[in-house]
Order: structure tokens, then C-alpha cells, then sequence
């Protein structure tokens, strides 16, 4: 019986030993500890909150704080040391919840300075469950897609959201079959909305998990998922591989091999030559274009009986005759009026008609009409004609000079082109 008594006295003392321990922990403050500097990169806003509460325990209770947020730590009474250093420490957790909070939600906190009163008012606030955040959140798990994230990028998304849910809404415990009935249904939902996101690439991959019975866990659906990312990763590296190579011998055969030269019966690098006509490199003297001439493109066709270039001796109009002339063609309009009399064509008119024949000789004799008046009005007050005109018989009593005639057959040949069309 002493010695029971004994043990639990020793037990006692060890244990208050070890809570003193704990309370010195808590109300410890560290020189390297800054009020301003936020414990979490995660900062709090208006829907975030699930999320950065659960990084948010983790951080204070590695500072040995959290008892000033749960209410495990109350304050002790006031005019103690004790006191006083719970009130600091008390202040320091304050100040990294706000700090941890968007600037435009924190000033709504600014005059809170009890840490398990912030704590409650955050949770009261924006922790509670609701209709529109459930809804929400299921949304995304539906429509949630892989896109062009990895494997492991998309798991982690689609796994938060699971996480948030299931705070909002914690799947039941029960005992027996029905539990496990339960929990088999949350893992075939989970590994379906997994498969439901995946990119088309991985359709060979998802039909052959849905085709597994039972239906495999989340994780071990992600672990088949981010093998077959690797093997195709590895088969992309080797395909764009061996797309270099090609390219790399396909250039290397289109790279121009260093011109040569025979240089007595051997194959010889023409960079190393060097003429002593020209003194430039490339060749030698023997082949010199300077000393040898320069050669021509195309062979220059000589006639050895005109001696004229451009063709040979069987071909020379001056020997055997130039060819005849063109086929005759009608020429019409003033095409007509522009063909001289060196010109090979011959031109063809057009016989009119009756009909057209009148109207030439009614216009014909109005122009003769025009002319003779001109010529009765340049006549007066003189008595000779200019020296440089070739005289014709008088026509209709006025005498007609060569230019006179020839616009008068102009004239005409002009109306019956145009009659002719």
C-alpha cells in the first residue's frame, strides 16, 4: 500500500513537472518570432477559409500555440507573471491570424485582440455550412478537367476539392456492411470523377480501369494514370529523338563537299591551288581563264558564208533564200491606217455593199466638198500655188496637190474600214 502510494506520488510530481513544461512552452516567446510575418502563404479570404484553416492549425500548433485559439490554454489571473506573458504571447497570435488574412478582410478584425474570440468569429463566419458552398464545390468536381496540366497536377486539384467536401460534409460512420457499402461507394465516385477529366490521350488507360472489378482505389487509380504519363512521355522524347537525328544527317548530306581538282592524274583540294598567272587561289596556271581564255555558257553560232552570228551556214537567207512572206491577213480599223509599206502584211479590204457603197460615195462627196471650199478660201487674193506641191488635174475646177490626194484616199480608206466591221 506504501508503495502504491509512493508510485502515484512520484507519478504525480512527474506530471506536473512535464505540464509545467508544457505551460513554460506555450507562454515562450522567440526573438526571431516578427508579429508582422504571416505563418502560411495561404491567405484568408471569403471562400478559402477551409482551406486555409487546415494550414493554419498545423503552423500554431508547431509554435506550441494553439491552446490560445481552442480555449486549451486559458488566461491566467490577472496581476500574475504568468498573466503578463500570456497576454504577450496571446497578442503574437493575434497578429499572425491577421497577417494571414487578405488586407481587405483584416481591417473588418482590427479590434479583436483575443485570439480564441478571432478564431470563433472566422469560424462563425465564414467555416459554416451552406447550401450554395456545397453546390459549388460539387460543380467544380464535375467539371473539373485535366486540360494541359500533368497528371499530378490534376490529381492535387481534384483532391482538394474532395477534401473541402468532405469537411462540409463528412461522410457518416457506421458499423457493419452497410459502412462498407458506404465507403466502397465513395471510392468508385472518387475514381470516376478522376477518369471523368483525363485528356483524350488517355482513353485506352480509362477503359481499361473501367473494365476492373471491383473498381480501384483513388490512389491506385492515380498511380496507373501517372505510369502511363511517364511511358508517354518517354515515347515522345524518343519520337522527337529520332526527329533530330533525321534532320541532323538529312542537313549533313545537303552540306556542299570542298570542291576538287586533278592535279597530275591525283584529286586535290582547289583551296590550296594557287595560280602563278593571276595569283589567285582555286586553280592553276594550266588552267588559267586569264592565260587560256574564258569559256561561254552556250556556244555562239557562227555563218561561215555572211559571217553573221546567230545561225550556221544551212540556215542563211542569203544563201538559200529568205522565206516567203506571211499569209495574208485582214486588217481592220486603225490597224489598217498604221500598215506601211515595208510591212510584210498585205491588206485585205472588205468588199461593201450596195447599201454601204452609197453612204461611202455621199460621205466621199461632202469631204470633196469641204476641201474645195477650203481651197476656194485659200485661193483668193493669189494668184500661184506653193512651189513644193506635185499638181494633178483639176478636180471640180480646183487644182489638188499630192497631200490633198492623199487625205482624200486616207479619208476613204477610213470610211470603208469602219463600214466593214
Amino acid at each position: 500500500m506504501n508503495e502504491a502510494l509512493l508510485h502515484r506520488d512520484v507519478m504525480t510530481k512527474e506530471t506536473r513537472r512535464e505540464l509545467n513544461l508544457l505551460i513554460e512552452e506555450q507562454l515562450q516567446v522567440h526573438g526571431s518570432e516578427n508579429p508582422g510575418t504571416p505563418l502560411i502563404s495561404v491567405l484568408l479570404n471569403e471562400k478559402n477559409y477551409l482551406i486555409w484553416k487546415n494550414a493554419m492549425i498545423p503552423a500554431l500548433e508547431a509554435k506550441m500555440k494553439l491552446g490560445f485559439v481552442d480555449g486549451s490554454f486559458p488566461k491566467p489571473p490577472e496581476g500574475t507573471l504568468k498573466c503578463i506573458r500570456w497576454n504577450r504571447a496571446n497578442s503574437l497570435v493575434c497578429s499572425w491570424i491577421k497577417s494571414s488574412m487578405m488586407p481587405d478582410l483584416a481591417k473588418y478584425f482590427m479590434f479583436v485582440h483575443d485570439a480564441k474570440t478571432l478564431w470563433s468569429q472566422l469560424e462563425k463566419r465564414y467555416g459554416t455550412t451552406s447550401a450554395p458552398h456545397l453546390f459549388e464545390l460539387k460543380r467544380e468536381i464535375a467539371l473539373i478537367k485535366q486540360g494541359d496540366t500533368s497528371i499530378s497536377n490534376y490529381y492535387g486539384r481534384i483532391k482538394q476539392l474532395w477534401d473541402q467536401y468532405e469537411q462540409l460534409r463528412p461522410t457518416p460512420i457506421v458499423a457493419g456492411d452497410v459502412g462498407i457499402l458506404l465507403r466502397t461507394r465513395e471510392v468508385e465516385d472518387h475514381s470516376m470523377e478522376l477518369l471523368m477529366g483525363l485528356n483524350e490521350v488517355y482513353e485506352q488507360e480509362k477503359n481499361h480501369i473501367l473494365f476492373l472489378e471491383p473498381l480501384p482505389h483513388e490512389e491506385e487509380v492515380y498511380s496507373r494514370l501517372l505510369k502511363a504519363e511517364m511511358h508517354r512521355q518517354v515515347s515522345l522524347n524518343m519520337i522527337a529523338k529520332d526527329d533530330n537525328m533525321a534532320m541532323m544527317v538529312k542537313s549533313s548530306n545537303w552540306q556542299k563537299k570542298p570542291p576538287v581538282a586533278v592535279v597530275d592524274g591525283q584529286k586535290t583540294d582547289k583551296s590550296t591551288l594557287l595560280c602563278s598567272c593571276c595569283h589567285r587561289t582555286g586553280h592553276i596556271k594550266d588552267g588559267c581563264f586569264k592565260l587560256i581564255g574564258y569559256p561561254t555558257d552556250k556556244p555562239v553560232k557562227k555563218c561561215n558564208y555572211c559571217s553573221r552570228e546567230g545561225h550556221e551556214r544551212k540556215d542563211c537567207f542569203k544563201l538559200n533564200g529568205y522565206p516567203d512572206r506571211q499569209p495574208k491577213r485582214q486588217v481592220q480599223g486603225h490597224n489598217a491606217a498604221a500598215v506601211s509599206e515595208d510591212s510584210p502584211l498585205e491588206v485585205e479590204l472588205v468588199v461593201p455593199s450596195p447599201h454601204q457603197l452609197q453612204a461611202m460615195m455621199h460621205m466621199m462627196q461632202k469631204e470633196i466638198d469641204r476641201m474645195v471650199k477650203g481651197k476656194g478660201r485659200a485661193g483668193e487674193g493669189s494668184t500661184s500655188h506653193s512651189v513644193n506641191s506635185v499638181h494633178f488635174p483639176d478636180f471640180a475646177g480646183i487644182p489638188l496637190c499630192f497631200s490633198d490626194l492623199w487625205s482624200l484616199l486616207s479619208s476613204t480608206m477610213r470610211f470603208a474600214t469602219s463600214f466593214s466591221k
